[in-house]
């Protein structure tokens, strides 16, 4: 996948990650990257953990101060009983967003964490038996390089003296750690399917070409809203990064079919555009050498930069073997409008089988004997 263009006007990502994880299905599929090995945790305590139950708090405080300070997310999970009682003891998961690294992020997440839990016992949400409350930071990092900085607050504060304290010392200093969500450590061309920090991991280091490909995933997350949330975010993100407009849709449109209907017309109308500005350019080119051969030259260059994109497309939507095999299928088809019309329909496929019956049809042949067989 490409690195993340950075134009000028800042994207507003810390506002659309917090919209997205404030639906608890989204918290639900977060779970998959705190478990071992990606996260912190072992399997037996991801297990323990009722993420279908999970409540979301308020994250906006008063200091003792009367300072006003906002978090980003925090969500109460509860621990699973084997009587189905409620249970009296919670997990606060505490989510913060960050577009870039921070090396205090361990300080900020123990004054967050001190501030929150204060407010939340003087609001009564924290009922007696909410003492035992446990805490776990997540850090959901979507920047442009790995994370590098302490994820523990004794790493950021001691470490520079650490040899020359004692043991006993170090053990009564205050901790906290974190778990950091890192996203360019965890590229990756497989999603999960309903996952929505999978998707976003495949969208933030997407290249325009491989918008197409990713859209039809959205939707398998778990719920209308969600969708609703997600859809709009990706369709931001195809305007501010790449240019390209997709049309907005309501959340009544939100439902599996009637989504992906929707996105089939939606992406239609971006897709032609997109490969239409390749062809102007081409064509531009052609006028700029003055000659016919340079304006050839630009088409051909154009037609190419559809077959590209649409090798692209399949290898994140079937892999990169099924891209691979339809590779040479592709080459024979040097048709614009045919290109075109094949890159509407890897967005209708379902699977690796379809695609190649589609690119069969617009080569206008039958499938080779041994293609058959397969």
């Amino acid at each position: 996948m490409n690195a993340r263009p950075e134009p000028a006007v800042a994207f507003p990502h810390d506002a659309a990650y917090k919209a997205m994880y404030s639906h608890p299905e989204a918290i639900v599929g977060l779970r998959h990257y705190l478990g071992f090995p990606i996260g912190p945790l072992s399997q037996s305590t991801i297990d323990s953990l009722d993420f279908e139950r999970a409540e979301k708090l308020p994250t906006e405080w008063v200091t003792e101060d009367f300072r006003r300070r906002y978090g980003d997310l925090a969500w109460r999970i509860p621990f699973r009983t084997r009587k189905g009682a409620r249970s009296q003891v919670w997990l606060v998961l505490l989510l913060e967003f960050q577009s870039e690294e921070d090396g205090r992020m361990t300080l900020r997440v123990y004054w967050y964490a001190s501030e929150l839990w204060r407010d939340l016992e003087a609001q009564g949400v924290l009922a007696e038996y909410d003492r035992r409350t446990l805490l776990l930071a997540v850090v959901i990092h979507n920047g442009a390089t790995p994370w590098r900085s302490p994820r523990r607050l004794a790493d950021w504060t001691l470490e520079p003296f650490a040899p020359n304290l004692q043991s006993d010392l170090l053990l009564l200093q205050p901790s906290v750690g974190l778990h950091v969500v890192d996203f360019p450590s965890l590229r990756m061309d497989d999603l999960i399917k309903g996952n929505l920090t999978s998707l976003q991991i495949g969208f933030e280091y997407a290249g325009a070409e491989d918008f197409a490909g990713l859209l039809p995933a959205l939707a398998d997350l778990p719920s209308a809203r969600l969708r609703h949330a997600a859809y709009n975010w990706v369709r931001l993100r195809a305007e501010h990064y790449f240019g390209i407009s997709i049309e907005p849709m309501e959340e009544k449109d939100m439902g599996v079919p009637a989504f992906r209907s929707r996105l089939d017309e939606n992406m239609k109308r971006a897709t032609e555009v997109w490969f239409a500005d390749g062809r102007s350019e081409g064509l531009e080119l052609g006028r700029a050498e003055g000659i016919e051969q340079g304006r050839n030259m630009g088409i051909e260059m154009g037609i190419e930069r559809q077959r590209s994109s649409l090798e692209h497309q399949m290898a994140v939507k079937f892999g990169p073997d099924a891209a691979q095999r339809l590779a040479p299928l592709l080459a024979e088809v040097a048709e614009w409008d045919a290109l075109s019309d094949l890159s509407i329909a890897l967005i209708k496929a379902d699977a690796e089988a379809d695609m190649v019956a589609e690119v069969e049809r617009v080569r206008g042949a039958r499938p080779s004997p041994s293609r058959a067989k397969s």
